[in-house]
């Protein structure tokens, strides 16, 4: 198998995109490889995200850009 080093998945919150995610995670752990999950949106904010920035804890600084 090839060693990955690092894996990037886009999503678009799609059940496929879910489903794709699902096949990286697995494919990341095989190869202990990181898996960054990326969703660009421009309208995104702390409302519409809401419990799911208090989940991400700090990382939702690196997701919100502020």
């Amino acid at each position: 198998m090839t060693a990955y080093h690092t894996i990037l998945v886009d999503t678009d919150g799609s059940d496929r995109s879910y489903r794709v995610i699902d096949h990286a995670a697995e494919l990341a752990r095989a190869s202990h490889a990181r898996l960054l999950i990326l969703c660009a949106r421009h309208d995104i904010d702390a409302h519409t995200l809401g419990p799911d920035l208090d989940r991400l804890g700090p990382d939702a600084y690196q997701l919100r850009g502020t």
